[in-house]
C-alpha cells in the first residue's frame, strides 16, 4: 500500500504589540447618541405598542444631554446626569468609531485590504474620553442646533453636542507581524483624512467635514 502523505503546517507565534497614539481633532467632532426616548420608541414598536398622538413638547437641553456619551471614572457608559457642563467624568466616542474608520480608510491605499484591516488591529476599551488641552483634561461640549431633513421630507431641528478642539488618547493592540507601528500609524491619518468619526463626517452620507483629526 502506498504510503498517505502528511503535510505539516507550521504556525508562528503571534507578535502582539501595543501602541499609544494620540489623535488631535483638525475640525469640530459632533455626537448623536441614541436617546432614552428614541430607544423606548423603538421597543414600543417592536412590541406593538400603539403610538401616542399627542407629541411632547421639544426640550432642546435634554436632547443635547442624551446625545453625549457620558462616561464614569472608569471611562465606562453611565445615563444622562443633567447639565453637561457639571459632569465631572466627561464624554466619550464609541472606540469602534476610530477602527471603523481606519478600515474604511483601506479604501485609499494600495496593499491593505479592509479584510485584512479588520483583524490586524484593535482599540482597547468600549469608549475613548474626549480630552482637551495640555494636561488631558475632560473636553467641555457645547450645543448645535441644526435644521435637517428627516425620512418623509419634512424639516426638522436636531440639538447635539459638539467638541472643539479635542483630542483622544488611543491604546492600539496590534499584530506586528502583519502591520509595523509606522503602517498602523499611517493608516489613522488617513482614516482622519477621508472618514473622520462622529456625525457629518467625509465618509457618512451626509458628506460632511466634521471628526477629521491627525496623528501628533
Amino acid at each position: 500500500m502506498a504510503k498517505k502523505k502528511v503535510e505539516i503546517i507550521e504556525l508562528k507565534k503571534i507578535d502582539i504589540r501595543n501602541i499609544e497614539i494620540k489623535v488631535v481633532g483638525d475640525s469640530p467632532v459632533m455626537l448623536h447618541a441614541w436617546s432614552e426616548k428614541a430607544k423606548r420608541q423603538m421597543m414600543d414598536k417592536q412590541n406593538g405598542v400603539a403610538k401616542v398622538k399627542k407629541k411632547e413638547p421639544r426640550n432642546p437641553q435634554e436632547e443635547y444631554a442624551q446625545s453625549l456619551y457620558w462616561l464614569d471614572a472608569k471611562n465606562e457608559l453611565i445615563k444622562a446626569d443633567g447639565d453637561p457642563d457639571k459632569h465631572k467624568y466627561g464624554f466619550g466616542i464609541p472606540s469602534v468609531s476610530f477602527k471603523s474608520a481606519a478600515v474604511s480608510a483601506c479604501r485609499n491605499i494600495d496593499g491593505i485590504p479592509m479584510t485584512l484591516a479588520r483583524g490586524v488591529f484593535h482599540v482597547k476599551g468600549e469608549y475613548v474620553p474626549i480630552l482637551n488641552g495640555k494636561k488631558d483634561e475632560y473636553a467641555k461640549p457645547r450645543i448645535r442646533e441644526d435644521l435637517v431633513v428627516v425620512n418623509n421630507g419634512s424639516p426638522d431641528f436636531r440639538y447635539r453636542g459638539e467638541f472643539y478642539p479635542w483630542h483622544c488618547n488611543l491604546t492600539i493592540r496590534y499584530n506586528a507581524g502583519v502591520l509595523n507601528a509606522e503602517q498602523i500609524i499611517n493608516l489613522l491619518n488617513v482614516a482622519g483624512f477621508a472618514c473622520g468619526v462622529g456625525e457629518w463626517r467625509p465618509s457618512s452620507q451626509a458628506t460632511g467635514n466634521h471628526g477629521m483629526f491627525h496623528v501628533e
